[in-house]
């Protein structure tokens, strides 16, 4: 039997809501937990490879263009825009088919969408975004770990942000390999005693998929690159803040606890802490319509379809009722952002009631592009 993307990520990630209570949300960590776990056993041990010397030089060395050497842009955000929307360090992939349970010999496989990056061209980012990034550079220490968050850019329905997880003698709270940046994202361990999220001033929590860089981590230093979608309808948020949540045991030992003991379990005290992160300037998202209906809005990080302009009202709140999206450029070239099963070059993807909302995969320039198509319609962009 083959399965469906839909019924893949019911397999291999949660939902993505962030419960108020506390209870609730140990709950969602406890299944995340789970979840990994089944995924984790076909998988190789981590492997954490340096960037190499080549590597670094490469940023830094001439392109030749029609036979003209020209120097290559160096933006202060290369860091940024290099994590976020390049292909130094990450591999494109080919789609494949997995056992959806590794832990049933029933055979039944899933889909694994494939994935495509390509180069950033800085300048470009630059010109699009630059102004608009955040830099943070918040160290906060979360036990014997230390959080450092180093640059934020949003459009009020994506947000994109770098940061830092550093612990000596290795990383812990987080589990994160080259399957984990193609499934879930990075999630955090059984070995944990805490968690964190990101949350408007409201407290409506971003649901968010957290790729590390493995080319560029190390075992004592994670270098993570969270896509991020508001859940909230108002979608203006631009002063995240960091909840922090501790326990004074493990997830594990807390997951131990709840499997035995569960009046136990609900007289753990847990700590919470909030860090206000700057206010960030937002990026102007381009609003689409046809026939007085709203079809997308979007932006150079992220879009956001009315799912109610493409399927019946009682199929619209299911986000699997997009199955193609493609941006068409003005020089003939194309952004293939999802083709369902097969394609996903998103950073992210979320369904917030009738809306559709992703981060890309790359930068993208709102005024090079001629039709944005949405399974069957096409719609020019005057």
């Amino acid at each position: 039997m083959k399965y469906t993307e839909n019924e893949m990520k019911q397999i291999l990630e949660q939902e993505i809501e962030i419960p108020k209570k506390v209870d609730e949300r140990l709950q969602d960590t406890y299944s995340q937990i789970r979840t990994q776990n089944k995924t984790r056993t076909t998988h190789a041990q981590k492997s954490w490879r340096k960037i190499t010397a080549a590597a670094a030089v490469a940023a830094l060395t001439l392109t030749v263009t029609g036979g003209t050497a020209a120097a290559a842009y160096l933006s202060e955000h290369t860091d940024f825009f290099q994590g976020m929307f390049g292909n130094t360090t990450k591999s494109s992939q080919e789609h494949t088919q997995v056992l959806a349970d590794p832990d049933k010999e029933d055979g039944m496989m899933a889909d694994l969408p494939g994935k495509e990056y390509v180069p950033v061209d800085e300048e470009k980012a630059d010109a699009l975004i630059g102004g608009n990034v955040t830099e943070v550079n918040i160290t906060k220490g979360i036990g014997d770990h230390t959080l450092t968050i180093e640059n934020i850019v949003t459009d009020g329905n994506g947000m994109l942000m770098s940061m830092t997880l550093e612990r000596q003698g290795g990383v812990t709270a987080l589990y994160a390999d080259d399957e984990t940046n193609r499934t879930k994202g990075a999630y955090f361990s059984q070995e944990s005693n805490f968690f964190f999220c990101f949350e408007d001033q409201d407290g409506n929590p971003a649901g968010e998929f957290m790729y590390v860089d493995t080319e560029k981590s190390t075992p004592d230093k994670y270098y993570i690159y969270d896509y991020m979608i508001w859940g909230s309808a108002e979608n203006t948020s631009n002063q995240p803040r960091l909840h922090i949540y501790t326990y004074p045991v493990t997830f594990g030992e807390l997951q131990e606890i709840g499997g035995t003991d569960p009046e136990k379990r609900d007289q753990i005290e847990v700590t919470e802490d909030y860090v206000d992160l700057p206010q960030c300037e937002t990026i102007p998202m381009q609003s689409l319509t046809q026939d007085d209906t709203w079809i997308c809005s979007y932006s150079p990080i992220s879009m956001n379809i009315n799912m109610s302009a493409q399927a019946p009202e009682d199929e619209a709140q299911d986000p699997y009722c997009i199955k193609y999206i493609e941006l068409k450029y003005k020089d003939g070239t194309s952004y293939i952002i999802f083709k369902q099963d097969e394609l996903d070059n998103t950073g992210y993807i979320c369904g917030v009631n009738n809306e559709f909302r992703l981060t890309y995969n790359r930068i993208v320039n709102p005024d090079d592009i001629s039709q944005i198509i949405i399974n069957d319609n096409v719609y020019h962009i005057n």
